[in-house]
């Protein structure tokens, strides 16, 4: 009984899946021109633009991410904060974190190493060995500092043993803090000298440092 329930979920999950990827297919084949260019001003632009959409929109650009790579999730927290305001940009971003971690996730998962390497381009990281002994915590530590691509990391990840449920319980945790600050960034990135925009910056600074002195130490070779 079990396992009929384990093949039941694992069909679910495939479903899903493959309906997410043709949606977002249809946005990248519909707006194919739009991701060629696509620069902070005119993202933000463009999202605008969708009037009442425009959170929806931005939800389905970020969840996209994987199938481009090229958008930063950094870029698009910043939008969100200078759209939607720190909160709203804040809880869209991890909306956006959670359905783009998901997808690269499921993709890895049912793909494989050949459809990965050819997505992540030799930049992925060997950390099967970590993964399986840290779990939740070593993922929010990974997602946590600003030096992994979050989508490679996620297809990764995808090719280790981690469980799902903790895969994303740590992604989301691991992001929380970067997303905040660059929430509040962005809505004030025009505010030099106010005290939200100086907290960021410092913020985004100390997450930067630490990355580098754990890159440097090569704690995830």
């Amino acid at each position: 009984m079990t396992d009929k329930k384990c093949v039941n979920c694992k069909f679910v999950i495939k479903i899903v899946v493959f309906c997410i990827v043709i949606m977002q297919l249809y946005f990248l084949i519909k707006y194919r021109t739009t991701f060629l260019r696509i620069n902070k001003e005119w993202l933000e632009n463009f999202i605008r633009s969708q009037g009442a959409l425009s959170r929806f929109i931005f939800v389905i650009i970020f969840a996209l991410k994987p199938l481009i790579i090229v958008i930063p999730a950094m870029l698009m927290t910043i939008i969100g904060g200078s759209l939607f305001g720190p909160l709203q940009g804040l809880l869209l971003s991890l909306i956006g974190f959670f359905l783009s971690g998901t997808l690269a996730f499921f993709l890895a998962r049912l793909l494989g190493e050949p459809f990965v390497d050819k997505i992540v381009k030799g930049k992925g990281m060997k950390m099967n060995k970590v993964i399986n002994k840290n779990g939740v915590f070593i993922i929010a530590l990974i997602r946590f500092i600003p030096v992994f691509h979050y989508d490679i990391a996620s297809y990764t990840l995808g090719l280790t043993k981690i469980k799902y449920k903790d895969y994303i319980i740590g992604s989301i945790l691991g992001v929380a803090i970067e997303t905040t600050a660059y929430a509040y960034l962005g809505e004030n990135i025009f505010k030099p000298h106010s005290p939200e925009f100086i907290i960021s910056i410092l913020s985004i600074i100390i997450l930067g440092v630490l990355g580098w002195f754990l890159a440097k130490k090569k704690s995830f070779k």
